[in-house]
């Protein structure tokens, strides 16, 4: 059994382990980032972010044996646009809208795209490539997009208890 898949079913301890530190270092990140002084053009910013991102995550892939047992030469062409779609769509779009969101209100809010962007792919899917939509599937969605109400809720509780500046 590898630590990085679970190919034959199994638990991963590594695997779980390091998604909860890859949740962790994302809060922290959004934290921290309000207080950090970025370029002030927001397309450098982005991008250094990113290449920093790339680097840890090659790193990863280096150092873990994946890169050495990933072929990529029969990957399949549709496997190569919907990297194109990840990277533009998310990456790019995604990140970009999340960090000037994330500079303008508080983290918790700006972090409900995190929870609703899986909804929107899974209507995606349905809607575009005729995905089944499985009482699984809506009840998940259902948890997720509660979760974003409960953060939205609370956060705008927080703010009414705040009191206001004349």
């Amino acid at each position: 059994m590898t630590l990085f898949t679970s190919h034959s079913g199994g638990f991963s301890l590594l695997g779980a382990v390091l998604t909860l530190a890859a949740s962790a270092c994302w809060a922290g990140g959004s934290l921290w980032a309000r207080r950090l002084r970025l370029p002030a053009d927001p397309v450098v910013a982005l991008t250094t972010q990113l290449v920093a991102a790339a680097a840890v995550l090659s790193l990863v892939t280096v150092v873990s044996g994946i890169a050495g047992q990933t072929d990529l030469t029969h990957l399949p062409t549709t496997a190569w646009w919907a990297l194109v779609f990840l990277v533009i769509a998310s990456t790019l779009v995604g990140y970009g809208v999340f960090l000037a969101v994330n500079a303008d209100v508080s983290p918790i809010i700006a972090n409900t795209f995190n929870y609703a962007s899986p909804v929107v792919a899974l209507l995606f899917s349905a809607a575009i490539l005729g995905e089944p939509m499985t009482l699984p599937k809506l009840f998940a969605a259902g948890v997720a997009l509660s979760g974003v109400a409960l953060m939205v809720r609370g956060s705008s509780t927080r703010q009414e208890r705040r009191p206001q500046e004349n």
